[in-house]
């Protein structure tokens, strides 16, 4: 939280400096000329309230509004809102949704992760059944209940909905390491989720998993492109600069691209992006470099007019985490 705080006061600083050059000197097109939504109002941050105690919600909500955090992203789990067949529980949910709107935060709101009863993939037995779609008739029918109830119960307050947190990356996405990386799995559960969204809530906005430029392009491939408003990437870096890294430059680039020739041009969602706090590691930056980084990686992708939102990840270090690098 502290790298957040130090960021603000850095970023006021550097976007004249930073900003302006970047708008005149890109090359991409219409789409990239700079919107009127400010660049710093399109930052968000993930798990400002889920990964905090619920006494300690609001002085999380406070701290983000004063980091200049505009979004939270937060998990609307299907395993953890129907544990038992038939049966939703939103109170956890609630919390943070309440706890938002206190502080001024919008929410996008992660769907996805099975809920056991349904998970007709997983082997048995296995402790991360949710990783699994659901692929069986009763399954998918229970797919769009619980986003139905979902939406429904938030359409007051909650107005884009990811499907699925991420499909290019076998820990959350296990068909990945099928030969068509479960593309056609996918598109099952975006198509009915998009319905269900839209039934529920039509001014809502739908994302999708996050994706590479190949699984995007299966999608379309197989007719997925009318049932999203909005394609979501994941853009870690570590532990390259951000001008650098091929993730933030030559992908997002490749995305975009993808969504100006054959998706119409619909938006992006950075849902996650960041550095983590391990300077000790193979790719850990310290916390002032991580202040920088969020910065500039903000900007360079926050000025193009077709990405909506830049999310951080995440608004508090986890006492554990294992981190992977990717390469430049």
């Amino acid at each position: 939280m502290q790298r957040l705080l130090r960021a603000r006061l850095a970023l006021l600083s550097v976007l004249i400096v930073v900003l302006l050059p970047l708008i005149s000197s890109s090359s991409a097109g219409p789409a990239s000329a700079q919107t009127a939504t400010p660049v710093v109002d399109k930052f968000g941050a993930s798990q400002v309230f889920s990964f905090t105690s619920a006494a300690n919600q609001p002085n999380h909500g406070a701290l983000a509004a004063d980091a200049g955090v505009h979004w939270t992203k937060e998990g609307f789990a299907w395993h953890l809102i129907e544990p038992v067949q038939g049966q939703y529980s939103f109170g956890n949910q609630d919390l943070f949704v309440n706890n938002a709107t206190t502080a001024g935060l919008s929410v996008m709101g992660e769907l996805g992760l099975t809920s056991q009863a349904y998970a007709n993939l997983a082997p048995p037995g296995t402790p991360d059944y949710y990783l699994y779609p659901t692929t069986s008739g009763p399954g998918l029918a229970a797919w769009s209940a619980y986003i139905s109830a979902t939406v429904t119960h938030f359409k007051d307050r909650v107005h884009v909905w990811q499907i699925w947190p991420n499909v290019d990356d076998y820990a959350f996405w296990k068909p990945f390491s099928l030969q068509n990386l479960g593309v056609p799995i996918y598109k099952e559960l975006l198509v009915r989720g998009y319905q269900a969204v839209k039934a529920a809530d039509p001014t809502a906005t739908v994302v999708t998993a996050s994706m590479d430029p190949p699984f995007l392009n299966a999608l379309l491939d197989l007719g997925g492109g009318s049932s999203f408003d909005a394609i979501a990437v994941h853009n870690y870096a570590e532990p390259y600069a951000p001008e650098v890294s091929t993730l933030t430059t030559l992908r997002l680039a490749a995305l975009r691209d993808l969504s100006q020739r054959r998706a119409g041009s619909k938006p992006l969602v950075i849902s996650e992006y960041g550095w983590p706090n391990a300077p000790g590691s193979a790719t850990g930056v310290s916390e002032d470099q991580q202040a920088a980084y969020l910065n500039r990686s903000m900007l360079r992708q926050g000025v193009f007019s077709d990405v909506q939102r830049v999310i951080w990840t995440d608004f508090q270090d986890q006492p554990v985490r294992i981190v992977q690098s990717e390469p430049a």
